[in-house]
């Protein structure tokens, strides 16, 4: 629905009816009437209006913001060449498009669509997001056409900006920038004026100006050097329209010079052949064109040289150095700083006189530890040297009169081992006194070194523990080497190592202790030990007989054969399908090793196996063997061949036995009749 203009007509009517009507009751019955109609005519349209109006503003501002949102998220493909033409129709057009239709400037609010938000997006945005964006303006164009057929006209002028003005018009990096703007409307009252102003085309900033009258002030805060401002006015009047001014911009400028507060010579009075550190404290204020440079520029009497001074950070200050003079010689300097802005500031001239407080310079290098002798390399140096001397606990060892490198070789065999200081002393005429010192010890005792374990010609496998002894206060290293590689250790006392043999092949191997103390003296010690991690070898496994019967026992042999630490043991494991596992040892005979399985029971099913142990654990096991117990002799069928003997053994005995019985009963007979006569 939409908020309408409503015909009186009716309404007249009806009052005219009520005016001449002279029954008394139809006159209440046709004033209840009217007031029922001025209620649909005047409350509840607008009401309806103004809810259905509100949701397609609503519905308009959402779709701008949508708009806003698919700009923002689009690829940087999808513009032209401007970089920040986003920021321009997001930050600047579109928002302002919301504004005027909040206010409810729908004719202006059409014309920025289509003169600067329609028109910006075909030059500056490609297809295919061209097309999408040109679907939602024309849309959004529509909806609001929609809230203009809902609304009578209103205001649709724009405030007018007469003037704008900015103070200074040449900004420092610590001003801030007063714009002031003149703004008036005729028809409505200016609502709302916004100062909106971005850095290096970055993102807007929105200031809203103060009233004075018909002027408008705002303040844009300082900003860096060299930045460049750009900024414009909107002017919004209560019916919503909008006035944009033209973009004013200008670049912040730096005219100030760098502030030096601070100078200082390191040393105050330095001596002859002293290098002398200048330190300047140079600074500019934050938002400034910042130090470009800080130039140093000395004289010493013959000519102005010029240095560039360092920054150092963990001083904050800028350092340089200037060389070392003779003694007398008046040094003259002066700083100059400049900022990038091509400001300069400018010190006093400042001086020092080089005066002579160096003590003698007195070094050597000596070895802190020794075992015969000790080549102590001296250095004494003074302009003024008088004389230098080399002692050791106060003895005097070597004298010196004269600048320079001097070598002296101390012989310390008849020396006890122990701590020693060493002490070079050096004076100049002037009385300056120059020393250096260090702590010498002599040690002519080699290290103790022992290899407690494994034991010599020893059988090791797997991971072995190697146990060392090294003994000697003053240890540098000592080193494990097994097969040339070394394990180090640092100090002395009882350490282990683990040595992981199998890294290495079988056989014999070496181990070698060495130890060095820091006096150079060495000591070395060594085992021979045998690796052996390889299992005994199992063959020929064979046992009879190989399909025993009930009650049979069974001898099984086997070859077992070990190249290193040698047989420990070899047993065999057997059992059932009706026990568990029993162990046999076997015995070892003319080369096997042999043992027997008792005789089963008919069908008994027999599983075993051999296992071997070397005199290290290393370990080897055979796959498990099976046999099933037959039955017993008599019970099992008769071979055929033995069946065939059999016939013939019983054939030549029954003709043997024939032959004999008839041999014999003709020898008998008479003595037989005769036995038979007498019964």
């Amino acid at each position: 629905m939409c908020a309408k203009y409503y015909d009186f007509g009716a309404l007249l009517l009806f009052i005219k009816v009520f005016v001449f009507m002279r029954e008394k009751a139809l006159r209440s019955l046709l004033a209840i009437h009217l007031c029922v109609f001025m209620i649909c005519m005047f409350i509840i349209p607008p009401v309806i209006g103004v809810s259905i109006a509100c949701e397609d503003e609503d519905r308009v501002v959402s779709s701008l913001q949508q708009l806003k949102e698919d700009i923002l998220n689009m690829s940087e493909a999808a513009f032209k060449d401007s970089k920040c033409e986003r920021t321009v129709l997001c930050n600047k057009i579109i928002d302002a498009v919301i504004k005027q239709v909040m206010a409810g400037a729908f004719e202006g609010s059409l014309n920025k669509l289509r003169n600067d938000i329609e028109k910006r997006i075909e030059r500056k945005i490609v297809n295919p997001w061209k097309e999408k964006l040109l679907d939602q303006i024309r849309q959004i164009i529509r909806l609001i056409k929609e809230l203009l057929s809902c609304y009578p006209p209103v205001d649709s002028e724009p405030p007018i900006i007469h003037k704008v003005l900015y103070h200074p018009d040449m900004p420092e990096y610590d001003d801030y920038v007063l714009v002031l703007a003149h703004v008036t409307d005729c028809k409505s009252e200016v609502a709302n004026v916004t100062l909106s102003y971005s850095i290096n085309s970055g993102k807007s900033i929105n200031i809203t100006m103060q009233k004075m009258d018909d002027l408008y002030t705002a303040k844009i805060p300082p900003q860096p050097y060299n930045a460049n401002v750009t900024f414009c006015i909107y002017a919004f009047d209560t019916a919503g329209n909008m006035a944009e001014s033209s973009t004013y911009s200008y670049i912040v400028g730096d005219s100030a010079p760098p502030v030096i507060s601070y100078i200082e010579h390191v040393p105050a009075n330095p001596n002859y052949n002293e290098t002398v550190f200048i330190y300047v404290n140079a600074t500019e204020p934050p938002l400034a064109s910042g130090i470009e440079k800080v130039i140093l520029s000395y004289n010493n009497g013959t000519r102005w040289i010029n240095k560039t001074m360092d920054f150092d950070f963990q001083k904050g200050l800028y350092v340089t150095e200037v060389p070392a003079f003779p003694h007398g010689t008046l040094v003259k300097y002066v700083v100059y700083v400049f900022d990038h802005a091509s400001n300069v500031a400018i010190t006093q001239v400042y001086s020092y006189t080089v005066d002579d407080r160096f003590l003698p310079v007195a070094t050597f290098d000596a070895p802190k530890y020794v075992s015969n002798n000790a080549t102590i390399t001296l250095y004494v140096h003074d302009d003024n040297l008088y004389f230098s001397k080399l002692t050791v606990n106060g003895k005097l060892l070597d004298y010196f009169n004269q600048s320079g490198a001097h070598q002296y070789v101390w012989n310390v065999t008849e020396w006890p081992d122990g701590a020693y200081l060493l002490r070079l002393d050096a004076y100049d005429a002037a009385g300056n006194h120059g020393w250096a010192e260090c702590q010498i010890i002599i040690d002519k005792t080699a290290p103790i070194v022992k290899i407690e374990r494994p034991q010599n010609q020893s059988y090791v496998r797997g991971l072995v523990p190697v146990k060392v002894i090294i003994e000697d206060s003053n240890i540098e290293e000592a080193e494990l080497t097994i097969d040339g590689v070394k394990y180090a250790w640092k100090g002395t006392g009882i350490f282990t190592y683990v040595w992981e043999t199998s890294e290495h092949d079988d056989g014999w191997h070496i181990l070698v202790l060495r130890a060095s103390d820091l006096a150079g003296n060495e000591n070395h010690t060594s085992v021979r030990v045998f690796v052996d991690n390889t299992a005994p070898s199992i063959s020929n496994l064979t046992w009879k007989p190989s399909e025993p019967l009930a009650g049979e026992n069974v001898n099984v042999s086997v070859q077992a054969v070990d190249y290193g630490s040698g047989i420990k043991n070899v047993t065999l494991w057997f059992r059932t399908d009706k026990d568990t596992w029993r162990p046999l040892s076997m015995m070892f005979e003319n080369g096997n090793w042999t043992c027997t399985i008792p005789g089963q029971e008919e069908g008994r099913i027999v599983l075993f196996y051999i296992e071997c142990y070397d005199n290290l654990g290393n370990y080897a096991k055979t796959m498990e063997q099976i046999y099933i117990v037959g039955a017993a002799p008599t019970q099992r069928g008769f071979p055929l061949s033995w069946l065939l003997l059999t016939i013939v053994a019983i054939g030549t005995s029954t003709a043997l036995t024939t032959y004999y019985y008839r041999l014999r009963k003709r020898k008998r007979a008479g003595k037989t009749l005769a036995l038979i006569s007498l019964k």
